[in-house]
């Protein structure tokens, strides 16, 4: 498929090119620079999210009961103190190393 975009210089505003799973771990960060955070809460409960900015600042943050959400934090570890259940995933432009 022709891409009419791959030469661009992809900014902070522009869409993702990939969504990349993330999982909560207190030791190591997200593999690769996200953008934003996408966020699934299926639970009939309000989620909280406990994460650690690229600034190295300490954020928590709520995410209402069965919706799906975005948050436009670049994020560099998901704690696992967040709730249970949240499906997390990152919007880049990188891939995922190997």
């Amino acid at each position: 498929m022709y891409d009419p975009y791959a030469r661009d210089t992809p900014g902070l505003a522009d869409p993702a090119n990939n969504l990349i799973p993330i999982f909560p771990n207190d030791d190591a960060d997200i593999p690769i620079g996200i953008k934003a955070l996408r966020i699934w809460n299926p639970n009939e409960f309000t989620a909280t999210i406990h994460a650690i900015t690229m600034m190295d600042d300490l954020v928590s943050f709520s995410v209402p009961a069965l919706s799906l959400w975005t948050e436009p934090l670049r994020i560099k570890r998901i704690l696992t103190q967040t709730s249970n259940g949240v499906v997390l995933h990152g919007y880049t432009d990188r891939k995922l190393p190997d």
